[in-house]
């Protein structure tokens, strides 16, 4: 069975593919809110949406009803009939890196148009601290929370800790690749010490 963050994601994915907004902002988050009521006459609250898509910290996972109001405005059923129609839809994990997965200090590589080039170690507890950075937004030493990464599919990364030049930092959030999704993914295991800890 796939990682019930994978599931997150694609939804998050294909929400924002059909409001069409970034969801980087308030306005962007009350928008939604009213489109969900308008297609399903159900209310989800901003709030809740900032949570869920990690625009504001977020308590334990979200709640069923989250989950069955926005497969509802995707058109689904519900969260099983999405759930379902992923499994059938061929979403691979040989597509995904999966946080969940990783050992603490291995790199992951991604790249999305035009032209940016990362790679980001894994430091635990769904944190990546960004080592190598090109044509991008993002600096060296800069630190992020995400779920995974998927070829073809969007990242959001959450949390974001900015390091200015003067050592400060600041959160905020980020969409890596919002039109096209991330064009390569490769996962680069740490290297084996052979040296021993006591």
């Amino acid at each position: 069975m796939q990682d019930i963050e994978s599931y997150y994601a694609k939804l998050r994915n294909e929400v924002t593919e059909k409001v069409n907004r970034t969801m980087e902002s308030p306005t962007d988050f009350n928008y939604l809110s009213a489109q969900v009521k308008i297609e399903t006459d159900e209310d989800l609250s901003s709030s809740t949406l900032k949570r869920f898509f990690g625009y504001i910290p977020k308590n334990g996972t979200p709640s069923r009803t989250t989950l069955c109001i926005l497969s509802r405005y995707l058109g689904y059923k519900g969260w099983n009939d999405f759930c379902q129609d992923m499994s059938e839809s061929g979403f691979i994990a040989d597509d995904c890196i999966i946080t969940s997965d990783l050992s603490k200090d291995d790199i992951v590589h991604f790249e999305w148009a035009p032209d940016r080039v990362y790679e980001a170690k894994y430091l635990g507890n769904g944190r990546y601290e960004v080592t190598v950075a090109q044509n991008g937004t993002l600096g060296v030493g800069d630190k992020f929370s995400a779920s995974g990464f998927t070829l073809n599919h969007p990242l959001y990364m959450n949390k974001i800790e900015r390091v200015s030049n003067c050592g400060s930092s600041a959160q905020s959030n980020y969409v890596a690749g919002y039109k096209s999704g991330l064009t390569n993914i490769e996962l680069v295991k740490k290297k084996s010490d052979n040296s021993t800890e006591d």
